[in-house]
């Protein structure tokens, strides 16, 4: 749910998501999560490749879900 979540606030979100990698944590369920989204261009440039990869915040190399998605610029 960490990693769905975190797609869906990008694809919900009204920017455009500039490529590159962003580190962070969330709270969900009473634990703290790493969340690791790395964004890249695709031969469309209206569309974004979205990488979101998670795992417990205090075993960040340990990631527990990956999950691929596609972000549209309009």
């Amino acid at each position: 749910w960490v990693a769905d979540n975190q797609l869906s606030d990008l694809q919900l979100s009204a920017a455009w998501v500039p490529p590159g990698v962003v580190e962070g944590e969330v709270a969900m369920a009473n634990q703290s999560w790493y969340v690791e989204t790395r964004v890249t261009a695709t031969a469309d440039p209206d569309l974004a490749r979205v990488d979101v990869a998670v795992a417990l915040a205090q075993a960040r190399r340990a990631v527990l879900s990956r999950l691929t998605g596609f972000v549209g610029r309009y």
